[in-house]
């Protein structure tokens, strides 16, 4: 076999040989500390495990698949708190094996699924700023501002099938967001709402009476 052969050889190898790790670009936001000091977000591009670079971590095994069946671990588990946490009389009774699983949680949306990420302070935080910015910017009294607040907070949970009130939501959605001095800080909080309202208002009336 000539040199022009060999690297004729080589060359279809590498091409056949699949990417452990793909490119992905990630956006890092701070809050404001105590006396209103916000760092710069960083925007980064980081090397992330493809389908086979995961394959490739199983087939090694120690640390590297033990950290993927951890990782696997923790999905299931804020898959399982997110459903507590969207149900106040949720008890042990209640637990539902089928809504754990790995194929039930592939198929929920990604803009549901990346809520239960978003921690319980950063709701809290939230409830605050919404309820300030449409007192100011949308004529909502006090008590409308904190009911609706409530209402998201909860991620639709009371109000699912009433898309009336959800529109309604959205519209108040927006004018926080336009009008908050902290958008940044806000942003996975805005995205995952509009995107839940979405799913919601797109929904068939029936499928989603199904789901009650």
């Amino acid at each position: 076999m000539n040199e022009n052969t060999n690297e004729a050889v080589q060359t279809s190898e590498a091409e056949l040989t699949p990417d452990l790790v793909t490119n992905s670009d990630f956006k890092f936001h701070f809050r404001k500390d105590e006396l209103g000091n916000k760092r710069p977000s960083i925007e980064l591009t980081i090397p992330v495990l493809t389908k086979h670079g995961i394959l490739a971590a199983l087939k090694a095994g120690g640390k590297q698949a033990d950290l993927l069946v951890e990782t696997v671990a923790n999905v299931i588990y804020q898959q399982q708190r997110s459903l507590i946490s969207d149900d106040p009389d949720y008890t042990a009774d209640k637990f539902d094996p089928s809504k754990v699983t790995w194929e039930f949680i592939a198929n929920i949306p990604r803009s549901e699924r990346t809520g239960s990420g978003i921690a319980k302070e950063v709701w809290e935080s939230f409830a605050k700023d919404y309820t300030a910015v449409v007192i100011s910017h949308a004529g909502k009294t006090a008590e409308q501002a904190a009911n609706a607040a409530k209402i998201l907070v909860a991620k639709f949970q009371q109000v699912k099938t009433n898309k009336a009130v959800i529109s309604k939501l959205v519209d108040n959605i927006n004018i926080w967001f336009t009008n908050t001095q902290n958008a940044e800080d806000f942003a996975d909080v805005y995205k995952f709402l509009t995107d839940k309202a979405e799913t919601l208002l797109k929904a068939d009336d029936n499928a989603l009476l199904e789901n009650l």
